[in-house]
């Protein structure tokens, strides 16, 4: 079944399943507010003296009925937010966008080796595609996997073995992804600061002094109550006591307050990762790297699962301290704020070094399970080979961005260093886009995920680009002197000795034709002397005098027809040189001459 196909049967079955828990729902509606009104009748029925049974059982029938109707009312919630995840899949696949997750446009850095010339991050790029990371650290994970090529073939394969294995489960992918839509504003605070926060260390819960207050007046408070209840002391005494704890947890609200202030942050986090730990925990897995992951985060003695249990009554009891009267009651009884903070800085005690490490393993499941999902959604693509003898080797090589009724591919390969592809073409015939599709795939390959191509093995090296320039008026670069900044910087990471996989658009664009052929012969022949390999795309024909002196250099081109006045393009890789050009029929096409 296409992935599609299977996203459209998955909203069919949860629609039914919507429908089923809505009618439900509406029944526990009506009999709830059924319930609600006995319960009033039957409470101003004991008023007036019959039995107190009446009352009881219609209002602990209405609790009951509202606890069963809660939880019914939360998978309700549940299932209408896997629907909106289904959707928005089939929408991303005919606009290529995606309206809940980012497109990574904080990221994108023209200075970067290669990652704004082949449209890594930002709108309808690669980290568009695949992002579907629900924490801020996944989500800067997988940022950060897409902009640095991964050279280690072990690494590569055991990435390959547990993206194949998440992409098989699709219940569990999109149990994982759904928490973006159930719950979007998550603080993204860095969690990891706020646990430095002085706000946490400003209430000393661990002095001496502190404890045996908490211990003592609330110990003094009930012994009073039983006392004045016996008429053995005066009923001041307990009343006293009660505004005394309330006085001493006033004393403290200021610094209460921002204590509040830091644990919400963390309490939001922390329950948004108990509930993406409980997902995993329902799986077994197979391959390595994740039963690693799930084996650290819920299995082992002192996990994260565990943990995080063990602070959501505590998370819970801050968030119930905005209720006024609850707040009111509690403290005066046993000062509960000062109490709170005592027990959840001692879970800060036990596992604040761990936090980082549980939230590093959750961030590298989400970073897999987005490559994962992208995978799942293009099931024609194959995992590559990281250990192939070439530096690349495709069969039916495409882009991956490109619709697969549109995509052309094309069968490309580069054998050594010290080897340059120079392709010439017209305009528009293909040459930009070819260069784009030989790094995104490398690219897509480095971190564990299948990649466009019916064939495809490689040999892991570093890749810079220079397809794009721009000038800088307030740096004051000139268009010619940032494409040139731009080359040098790629031959200085070439001259650091390790491969280097290049693409060229047009080198030295930025000059007059003459000059610009023979420095264009010049710097290829200087850049093949370093451990280069790649391609060169051109619309100088002159530059094939490289290949017929240098059997280092190899030309290919893309070709165009004409009929009549229409040009067509077949996007086809050809050996040799293009031998037409479309420059005047394009201008007189749109008027232009």
């Amino acid at each position: 079944m296409k992935p599609f196909d299977a996203y459209r049967k998955r909203i069919e079955l949860l629609e039914a399943e919507i429908a089923q828990l809505s009618g439900r729902h509406n029944i526990f509606s009506f009999v709830r507010l059924i319930l609600f009104l006995l319960s009033g009748v039957s409470v101003y029925l004991f008023a007036v003296g019959y039995s107190f049974f009446m009352p009881l059982t219609a209002i602990a029938a209405f609790v009951a009925i509202l606890l069963i109707d809660g939880k019914l009312v939360a998978r309700l919630k549940l299932k209408r937010a896997l629907k909106a995840l289904s959707e928005d899949e089939i929408a991303s696949d005919k606009n290529h966008s995606h309206r809940i997750f980012s497109n990574g446009s904080a990221n994108i850095d023209p200075k970067h080796p290669y990652s704004f010339d082949i449209d890594v991050f930002g709108e309808g790029s690669l980290f568009k595609h695949i992002n579907r990371t629900v924490t801020p650290l996944g989500e800067a994970r997988l940022s950060e996997t897409l902009k640095v090529v991964n050279k280690n073939t072990n690494e590569i394969k055991a990435r390959q073995a547990s993206v194949g294995e998440l992409a098989e489960n699709t219940e569990l992918r999109q149990g994982f992804i759904v928490e973006k839509y159930l719950n979007p504003h998550v603080p993204e605070d860095d969690v990891n600061k706020l646990l430095e926060s002085d706000e946490l260390l400003t209430i000393n819960s661990e002095n001496i002094i502190y404890r045996l207050l908490l211990i003592l007046f609330p110990l003094v408070f009930i012994l009073s109550v039983v006392l004045a209840s016996a008429e053995k002391v005066s009923n001041n005494v307990p009343f006293t006591m009660f505004i005394l704890q309330l006085a001493i947890v006033g004393n403290y609200v200021k610094r209460i307050n921002g204590y509040h202030r830091i644990i919400d942050s963390i309490s939001k986090n922390l329950k948004r990762d108990a509930r993406l730990l409980k997902t995993i925990e329902k799986y077994t897995f197979r391959s390595e790297l994740i039963a690693n992951l799930k084996r650290e985060l819920i299995e082992k003695d002192g996990s994260a699962l565990s943990a995080i249990k063990q602070s959501e009554l505590l998370l819970n009891a801050f968030e119930n301290r905005m209720n006024m009267v609850v707040s009111f009651l509690l403290n005066g009884v046993y000062m509960r704020d000062l109490w709170l903070i005592l027990r959840f800085n001692r879970w800060l005690k036990k596992y604040k070094n761990e936090v980082p490490l549980w939230m590093a393993h959750i961030a590298e499941f989400d970073e897999l399970i987005s490559i994962a999902n992208f995978n799942f959604n293009n099931p024609d693509f194959i995992f590559p080979d990281p250990e192939g003898t070439w530096f690349l080797k495709s069969e039916e090589l495409g882009h991956p961005l490109i619709d697969a009724e549109k995509r052309v591919c094309n069968n490309f390969t580069i054998t050594s260093t010290g080897e340059l592809h120079i392709v010439t073409g017209a305009n528009m015939s293909g040459k930009s886009t070819f260069l784009r599709t030989a790094l995104i795939n490398l690219v897509l390959a480095s971190t564990g995920s299948a990649v466009c191509a019916k064939e495809f093995s490689y040999k892991p090296a570093s890749i810079f680009s220079s397809i794009r320039t721009f000038d800088n008026l307030i740096d004051d670069v000139s268009y010619f002197q940032a494409e040139l900044i731009r080359l040098k910087q790629m031959m200085e990471e070439a001259a650091k000795g390790e491969p280097v996989v290049i693409a060229i658009d047009e080198p030295l664009k930025g000059t007059n034709s003459e000059d610009k052929r023979k420095g264009s012969i010049l710097l290829l022949g200087k850049m093949v002397e370093l451990p280069v390999c790649g391609l060169v795309a051109t619309h100088d024909l002159e530059l094939k005098v490289l290949a017929e002196n240098d059997k280092r250099f190899h030309l290919i081109c893309f070709e165009l027809r004409f009929e009549g006045e229409k040009v067509i393009y077949d996007y086809t890789l050809r050996e040799g040189v293009t031998t037409t050009m479309n420059a005047t029929i394009l201008m007189k096409n749109m008027g232009l001459i």
